[in-house]
């Protein structure tokens, strides 16, 4: 999937802890995301397809990490970021 010609850069958007503009919850920067779509070009139809299609993306991260001999206290810790958020996108998706 080719990305968008979007103004806004990603790192820009983010603040120091991770968060999407300013979001203090994972279903919180699933918002700033779909808010920052519109401004990228994206349709709604087209942000939730791409937040599907990374979301069947991210579904087998644990595997991967496993694959790549990451100790499951890593993967552990490593799931307490990306698993609410994961779930947010796929909810939202």
């Amino acid at each position: 999937m080719q990305a968008s010609a979007c103004p806004h850069r990603a790192s820009s958007q983010r603040s120091p802890g991770g968060r999407v503009l300013g979001a203090d919850a994972p279903p919180d920067e699933v918002d700033g995301l779909l808010a920052l779509a519109g401004d990228c070009s994206l349709t709604s139809e087209l942000a939730h397809e791409r937040m599907r299609h990374i979301a069947g993306a991210l579904s087998g991260w644990k595997d991967a990490a496993r694959r790549n001999r990451i100790s499951e206290h890593e993967i552990n810790m490593m799931g307490e970021s990306i698993e609410p958020r994961l779930e947010a996108v796929v909810k939202a998706s």
